[in-house]
């Protein structure tokens, strides 16, 4: 994908807004605000979290070691910080496993248009080999701040800063068991979908030995039923659906799903 397709803020002011209240946004060529709340940027993107902790925000890094005592939002992100800032050992760029994930993703996705959320985008470098050339106007969301050379929306997809209605396309390549409050994030990417707009959505299921505990950095070892349940409960018309192998691991499948707004 062209780098000329990835979303600025200009192309955004007209749908951001407060993550909690969901109301309107202004920016003053500085922050973005509405009468209660205000927003910083960092190179131009904007950081987007509930104002319950974007005053815990130091260094651009939620920042809780000094509180004792926490609001049940409060205990939330300071459960989703432990794992945030672990380090991430991700697959090494040439490992078989990864391109596969990549040449799965890019078929999954071959097919979208229009205005895309990538949900968890991470290394923009590479999600942008997997969207198609001249289709999409392309947003990513990321909840680690970090200076980049490209345009994102800092926020956590829980409490998704678009207004209702606004994307064509929404995916979740592999962030979703990043989520501590998955089917809050799922009910996230219905709200800000358009009326038939698809969601794409790529993770792993476990089988058996499924036990989460020794795990740094993921919050769900899901199970099918979870994911399957979670579509049908939110109105998901699911239209393509492709199970891999994973790892020659018994234990995990790929799921790669392509699914209706209704």
């Amino acid at each position: 994908m062209n780098k000329n397709q990835i979303c600025n803020l200009g192309d955004l002011l007209e749908i951001l807004v407060d993550p909690e209240s969901k109301e309107s946004l202004t920016f003053n060529g500085n922050t973005l605000y509405n009468s209660k709340n205000s927003f910083n940027l960092i190179q131009e993107s904007p950081i987007l979290f509930p104002s319950p902790i974007s005053k815990y925000l130091n260094n651009f890094v939620i920042d809780m070691t000094n509180k004792d005592q926490f609001t049940s939002i409060e205990q939330y992100f300071k459960i989703l910080s432990i794992k945030m800032y672990m380090e991430i050992n991700n697959l090494d760029a040439n490992d078989y496993w990864y391109k596969q994930h990549l040449s799965w993703s890019k078929e999954l996705v071959s097919t979208s248009q229009g205005l895309l959320l990538d949900i968890g985008c991470d290394d923009l470098e590479i999600n942008l080999k997997v969207f198609p050339d001249n289709k999409i106007k392309y947003v990513g969301l990321e909840p680690i701040i970090k200076k980049k050379n490209y345009f994102s929306i800092y926020g956590v997809a829980e409490f998704l800063p678009f207004q209702s209605n606004s994307f064509d396309c929404v995916s979740f390549l592999t962030s979703l068991d990043h989520v501590l409050d998955y089917y809050s994030a799922l009910k996230e990417a219905k709200r800000v979908l358009k009326k038939e707009g698809t969601l794409y959505l790529a993770t792993l299921v476990w089988n058996k030995k499924s036990e989460l505990y020794n795990d740094h950095h993921h919050f769900h070892h899901f199970k099918e039923f979870e994911i399957f349940g979670a579509l049908n409960e939110l109105d998901f018309n699911i239209e393509k659906l492709d199970r891999y192998a994973w790892k020659n691991d018994e234990n995990r499948t790929a799921l790669y799903i392509k699914a209706e707004k209704k």
